[in-house]
C-alpha cells in the first residue's frame, strides 16, 4: 500500500480495475451510512445558485453556525476544507519542529508532520492493551516543544479518550502544543468526553480549553459529505488567527457553507445516526468474532479494526477475494505499527453488514 492511502478510492478502483463503483460496497471510508441529511441536502443544492460568486473569505456565515451549534465565540473559530487541511495548517502555525504521534493512528498526522519538516517520534498503542493510551506513559514521554496528535476517538481503532485525562495531559505540558482530532466523536454518542462540547455542557471556553491545544472536527463524516469538504477548528483567539493565516484566501466553498448552515437542526439525525450505528455495530462485532481467525477490536467509533489470525492468510488476499465480490474493505499495512494482518471495515447498514459476514464467513 501507498503510505498514506486512505479508504474510499473508488475512483481509482473505476480507473485500475474497471469497476462500477456504483455497485461497490464500501466498508473502507467511514462515512454515516444514512447519508446526508435532507435539509442539508436541500440547502446545498439551493447554494448552487451562487457558486458564480467568490465564497466569504472571513467565512463568516460558516463560523457563525458553528458558533450557534457548540457555543464557541466565532473568534476562536476557523473554518477549512476539510479536517486534513486543518491538520497541516496546525502544525505550520504550531511552529514546531517536534512532533509525538500515537502509532497506529490516522496516517496524515504522519504527512503533517513530515511535510512541515519535524522530527517524528511515534509513541506505540500496544495492542495487548487493545491500543488503549496510556496518559502517564505519554506524559513521562513528553519533553516540551512538541506537536501532539491524538484522535478522540482514534482511529483505526477507535477508542474515546477520557476528558479529564487529557485536559490533565495539556495542562502538565503547557510546552507542547495538543491537536485534538474530534471528527469522528458524533457516532460514539459520547459527547461527555468531547473538548468540542465542553461549552454546551456550561464549561465556559477559557476554561475548558487550554491556549495549547486546539479541536479539529470534519463535518464530512457524520453528514456523509466528503464530496464537499467542510471541517473546522476550535482553539484560543490567538492560535486562530495564526491557523487562519496559514490558510488559502478562500478556504470554504459555498457549498460548505450552506451545508454548515444546517448544523443547528442536525440534533434529531446526529442521534438517530448514533442509534442506529450502535446496533449495526454490536450486530457487525459479534457476528465477526464468531468466526474463526479472527480477532475484532471493539470501537466507539463507526468502525471495527480486525486482526487476521491464519498464518495462511491476509489482508491483501481477503481484500482481492471480496472485491470480486464489489464489497471494499480498509487494508491498514500502511498505518505505522500495523501490518499486513489487520484490516478495518466501517459500519453500515443491516442489509450490507450481513454480506459482508456472509462473505468474509464464506472465505475461510
Amino acid at each position: 500500500m501507498k503510505k498514506y492511502e486512505h479508504g474510499g478510492r473508488l475512483d481509482e478502483l473505476k480507473r485500475i480495475a474497471g469497476k462500477n463503483i456504483d455497485a461497490i460496497l464500501d466498508f473502507s471510508s467511514n462515512i454515516n451510512p444514512l447519508g446526508i441529511p435532507k435539509k442539508m441536502q436541500s440547502a446545498v443544492k439551493k447554494s448552487l445558485d451562487e457558486i458564480t460568486r467568490y465564497p466569504d473569505p472571513e467565512s463568516v456565515s460558516f463560523r457563525e453556525a458553528v458558533s450557534k451549534k457548540y457555543a464557541v465565540p466565532v473568534d476562536c473559530i476557523t473554518a477549512g476544507g476539510g479536517a486534513s487541511e486543518l491538520l497541516h495548517a496546525a502544525i505550520r502555525a504550531a511552529k514546531l519542529k517536534k512532533a509525538v504521534i500515537p502509532a497506529p493512528s490516522y496516517s496524515d498526522y504522519e504527512r503533517a508532520a513530515e511535510v512541515c519538516g519535524c522530527k517524528i517520534s511515534y509513541f506505540k498503542l500496544p495492542e495487548k492493551e487493545n491500543f488503549n493510551l496510556d496518559f502517564k506513559k505519554l506524559n513521562r514521554a513528553l519533553k516540551g516543544g512538541e506537536v501532539v496528535f491524538l484522535g478522540n476517538p482514534n482511529n483505526p481503532a477507535g477508542k474515546t479518550l477520557n476528558k479529564k485525562d487529557l485536559l490533565d495531559l495539556i495542562e502538565k505540558n503547557k510546552k507542547s502544543f495538543f491537536i485534538i482530532d474530534e471528527s469522528f466523536l458524533d457516532f460514539t454518542g459520547k459527547t461527555n468526553e468531547s473538548l468540542l462540547y465542553s461549552n454546551i455542557q456550561n464549561n465556559p471556553l477559557n476554561t475548558f480549553l487550554p491556549a495549547n491545544a486546539v479541536i479539529v472536527v470534519s463535518l464530512t463524516k457524520i453528514f456523509a459529505i466528503p464530496g464537499i469538504r467542510a471541517a473546522f477548528a476550535v482553539s484560543g483567539e490567538k492560535f486562530a488567527k495564526a491557523l487562519r493565516n496559514e490558510l488559502s484566501s478562500w478556504p470554504i466553498s459555498a457549498l460548505a457553507e450552506a451545508a454548515a448552515s444546517c448544523l443547528c437542526d442536525m440534533t434529531e439525525y446526529i442521534d438517530q445516526s448514533v442509534n442506529i450505528i450502535q446496533k449495526e455495530k454490536k450486530y457487525l462485532y459479534e457476528e465477526l468474532e464468531k468466526l474463526r481467525n479472527l480477532k475484532v477490536y471493539f470501537s466507539d467509533a463507526n468502525f471495527l479494526l480486525i486482526k487476521l489470525t491464519d498464518e495462511n492468510t491476509s489482508a491483501a488476499k481477503l481484500y482481492d477475494f471480496l472485491l470480486k465480490k464489489n464489497i471494499l474493505i480498509r487494508k491498514c499495512s500502511n498505518f505505522k505499527g500495523l501490518d499486513d494482518t489487520y484490516i478495518r471495515v466501517a459500519v453500515r447498514l443491516r442489509k450490507d453488514n450481513e454480506k459482508l459476514v456472509e462473505a468474509v464467513r464464506e472465505y475461510f
